[in-house]
């Protein structure tokens, strides 16, 4: 079987826009090339709420602070912010990872244009923020909202970024 590709981006693929999402998290390990291993921060932006670019992702690392082998914390705490109510403590890694699965919140997502590092790129994501969904989980079934969570007085926490 012969594959063939154009090298050109469809030209009717848009990007994401700056802006606020509506996102369910998904995490893993991964390793970079060098073999550093991170975890893998996967945000889908919700297709049960209205907003634009449903279905599509955005994609974070929390590295390992330098000189130790704990994950950045700073980030793991904005993360665990927007969870209402959410659980502090972890036996070890693996079952904070398994509880950020399929956690919802909503992320803002600034942009900044493409560099001399990112040159194929129309833009990046700069900066990520996180805070409480504002309509939880909604049933597929009847479509109405199952969150009871109170996001009157939510503060915003910034996530550090590894460049």
């Amino acid at each position: 079987m012969a594959l063939n590709f154009s090298g050109k981006v469809d030209s009717d693929y848009e990007l994401i826009e700056k802006g606020d999402y509506e996102v369910t998290l998904n995490c893993e390990y991964k390793k970079t090339n060098a073999g550093t291993l991170y975890i893998n921060c996967k945000f889908a932006i919700r297709k049960d709420v209205e907003q634009s670019f449903g279905g599509r992702y955005i994609f974070d690392a929390i590295y390992k602070t330098q000189g130790t082998d704990d994950f950045n914390k700073t980030k793991i705490n904005a993360i665990l912010a927007a969870i209402p109510n959410a659980k502090l403590d972890f036996a070890d890694y693996d079952e904070l990872v398994q509880y950020l699965n399929g956690q919802n919140m909503v992320i803002s997502v600034d942009i900044e244009p493409a560099n001399q590092y990112h040159q194929n790129d129309k833009n990046i994501v700069k900066y990520l923020s996180y805070r409480p969904s504002e309509v939880g989980a909604i049933d597929s079934d009847t479509k109405t909202n199952t969150s009871s969570n109170e996001t009157e007085s939510w503060e915003p926490v910034d996530g550090d970024l590894p460049f």
